[in-house]
């Protein structure tokens, strides 16, 4: 439960990053500023690394879909991404049913996560 809930909070920072980001100038290409001082191309670079690697992990996420299924994925955007009511499940499963559906969903997002670790793990 903890790697996911350490794989959401940079899901989090990722959207939080582009949307602050998107408020100033970032540009869209990956060449480096060539007239001014040696630091502002390097910082025009990683501000680039930074951007491009804040849309990859936002996509990563939202694709688990996709790969874990949209009942799997319903279940950790409930409980992870959109922290709904504590007992939103009881609209949809028992308690019991909830609960496996869960450990199978964790699971199935974890493995999935895995192939990408290093698109979010920092």
């Amino acid at each position: 439960k903890q790697e996911i809930i350490r794989i959401i909070k940079q899901y989090h920072q990722a959207i939080n990053y582009l949307h602050y980001e998107s408020l100033c100038y970032i540009p869209a290409t990956t060449h480096l500023i060539k007239d001014g001082p040696r630091s502002q191309g390097c910082y025009m670079s990683h501000q680039l690394e930074k951007k491009m690697r804040a849309e990859r992990c936002i996509q990563v996420i939202e694709e688990a879909k996709n790969h874990i299924g949209e009942e799997f994925y319903f279940i950790i955007e409930q409980d992870f991404i959109k922290h709904s009511d504590k007992y939103w499940y009881l609209e949809y499963y028992s308690k019991a049913t909830y609960y496996r559906k869960k450990k199978a969903a964790m699971q199935a997002f974890l493995a999935y996560m895995s192939l990408f670790l290093e698109f979010y793990d920092e």
